[in-house]
């Protein structure tokens, strides 16, 4: 990262194309939260200054890479542009202008500026600009194919001076809509929704249901491979995670149709998250479930075991294929867990693909019978770990 720079400016989310209230107040301090408490967990020490429609933070000169690239990582924020700050006024301005500009020596430029001026007009103070331009540094001043373009950011007394825009992830800032119990497995699939649920201002709390003996030994370890990659993208210091053994005796106990077991053990998993639901005050249950991909996934099915849960469910890859969610996965991090690791050793030969109501009655006794045991492996083989 040159040099030249000082600061970072931060563009805020969608959250700020909203008329400004209250609740856009709260997530611009949650906002403001996340980055200080992210950057302080990778120790960057940095200032955070608040102005309308903008973030701007000034960590030290070392840091700066650093910390572009820790706040590239943040929900909520759009865009980073590191920045030369100066006076909102123009002789200091075109003296950063001047300054950027004879570091990298362009040819030609365009000018684009945003807020407002100390003074005077805006084409005022570009005509100051491009008149120092043709003046001093022979730079010609070009709209249709500029070799670069400086953007200038005015913001009530500063100045920022910036020539590069690097994406953000964009979405709410994390936590402002509350937890949802994020079902894991591991697998690319639940890593993926995990982080489109952390996009749209939701706390995960991760739940893994441990089969045990009867889930491939690389799965458990993927588990613990996938929590480290998610951790990555949570600005808190902390990361809740359950994980409950044991889950399997409920299966074998409940009197269902082998060809059911799938659609059961979904049905279960929804009902050990709704206990986690209640105990820590969240909102519902996020999956990582895709139309059509699997036998217990059918709409049908989906259908099916969404009306025995008790708790709402949210599937944030429910219209996406399973390409489109290995690419997405690979673009933010998680490519090494589309490996396949084999399968659920309690899967029948032949699981039902379109269940019936019928069907759902059975599946609805089922889960009344196995409810105090099902309660009961909750109680007494959760396993609550905090990664900080």
């Amino acid at each position: 990262m040159n040099t030249i720079y000082d600061v970072l400016i931060v563009r805020l989310g969608e959250f700020m194309v909203r008329r400004q209230s209250p609740i856009t107040r709260i997530m611009i301090n949650r906002l403001v939260e996340s980055i200080e408490k992210r950057l302080g967990r990778e120790g960057v020490k940095a200032e955070v200054k608040i102005y309308t429609g903008r973030i701007v933070v000034e960590p030290r000169k070392n840091d700066l890479f650093k910390a572009l690239h820790i706040l590239s990582k943040i929900f909520g924020i759009s865009s980073i542009s590191p920045a030369l700050e100066t006076e909102n006024e123009p002789s200091s301005l075109v003296d950063g202008i001047t300054w950027i500009l004879r570091v990298l020596k362009p040819r030609s430029v365009s000018i684009m500026i945003s807020g407002e001026p100390l003074g005077i007009s805006r084409r005022e103070l570009l005509w100051i600009i491009t008149d120092r331009l043709k003046k001093e540094l022979k730079i010609r001043y070009d709209l249709t194919k500029p070799e670069k373009t400086i953007g200038v950011d005015l913001r009530s007394d500063k100045a920022y001076v910036y020539t590069e825009e690097y994406r953000g992830p964009g979405g709410l800032p994390y936590g402002v809509e509350g937890c949802l119990i994020t079902l894991v497995s591991g697998g690319i699939d639940s890593a993926v929704a995990a982080w489109y649920t952390m996009k749209r201002g939701i706390r995960i709390i991760p739940l893994y249901i441990d089969y045990g003996k009867y889930w491939p030994l690389e799965a458990h370890k993927r588990f613990k491979d996938m929590i480290e990659k998610l951790y990555v993208h949570v600005p808190w210091d902390i990361l809740t995670i359950l994980r409950v053994k044991g889950v399997e005796e409920i299966l074998f106990r409940a009197k269902i149709p082998n060809r059911l077991r799938c659609l059961f053990c979904k049905a279960n998993m929804y009902r050990i998250a709704g206990y986690a639901v209640e105990e820590y005050g969240c909102k519902g249950v996020s999956t990582g479930e895709s139309i059509g991909q699997v036998a217990s996934q059918t709409l049908q099915n989906l259908n099916i075991i969404t009306r025995l849960s008790k708790h709402p469910i949210y599937r944030p890859l429910a219209f996406m294929d399973k390409l489109e969610i290995i690419d997405i996965g690979k673009m933010l991090g998680f490519g090494e867990l589309a490996k396949n690791v084999g399968s659920c050793m309690l899967k029948p030969s032949h699981p039902e693909t379109s269940a019936s109501s019928r069907d759902y009655e059975i599946l609805r006794k089922a889960l009344e019978e196995t409810e105090e045991l099902a309660r009961s492996i909750y109680r007494e083989n959760l396993e609550v770990i905090h990664l900080h």
